[in-house]
């Protein structure tokens, strides 16, 4: 069977969430590590692709997590601007955007809310950078 990049990189991620949390830029890692040969501006905009395609469809929520213990900073993040570079990259604080699959679930009282003190008008992301 001759699958896309898109396939394979969804299914991988799928795969990936069947087991834990993964962390985007981990997704990011697949595609440029794929057999695809994909240039970085290519793998970026794949893993943004399925990114996307697993919380449109419901299979997966976007989810903050702290480095290196994998604690769940929110689960709600907001004002995550998907076309930014910094979706792959961990904040100067260690938090990371990943994904965690809607049939795990998450614990509300283990995982926080965003914070929601943060001035709206300036429309700052969860992963925003001090």
């Amino acid at each position: 069977m001759n699958y896309s990049a898109f396939d394979w990189l969804l299914q991988e991620a799928i795969d990936h969430l069947a087991e834990d949390s993964v962390g985007v830029y981990e997704i990011l890692w697949l595609a440029r590590g794929s057999d695809f040969q994909l240039n970085d501006s290519n793998a970026q905009k794949l893993t943004r692709d399925v990114v996307g395609q697993l919380v449109t469809t419901g299979t997966a929520q976007l989810i903050i997590l702290k480095w290196p213990t994998n604690e769940v900073i929110s689960s709600e993040p907001e004002n995550i601007d998907m076309s930014s570079d910094a979706i792959f990259n961990p904040n100067a604080a260690g938090e990371y955007l990943a994904l965690m699959s809607t049939d795990m679930g998450i614990d509300p009282k283990v995982a926080p809310k965003a914070d929601r003190s943060d001035d709206r008008a300036t429309q700052r992301s969860s992963l925003d950078l001090p």
